[in-house]
């Protein structure tokens, strides 16, 4: 199976550049993932802010999105985009607000 795992910009102008953090959780769930067999493409989308270009590119089966509470409307954005381009695909958001 393809999976995308995406973490979101924050939103803020400035916040992306002064608290730029490893998107750890991402990369242990991609860890397991690829230990089970599968495909896995991490997009920091702070970085690569083309989540539709890479989603079209790498045609995953799954995508999933993390986020804390400030994130909620970019990652509903996120998963509305994706899920123009391709409606099959299925979409996971976890994370702090998600949990929560």
């Amino acid at each position: 199976m393809k999976v995308m795992l995406i973490q979101p910009p924050s939103g803020t102008e400035y916040m992306d550049s002064v608290y730029m953090y490893e998107p750890l959780g991402l990369e242990y769930l991609g860890a397991g993932l690829k230990e089970d067999g599968h495909e896995v493409l991490i997009l920091d989308a702070r970085l690569e802010p083309d989540h539709e270009g890479v989603f079209s590119s790498f045609q995953p089966d799954v995508v999933g999105l993390t986020g804390y509470t400030n994130h909620l409307n970019i990652v509903k954005n996120i998963a509305a985009d994706l899920k123009k381009i391709n409606p099959n695909a299925y979409i996971i958001v976890g994370g702090h607000h998600a949990t929560m």
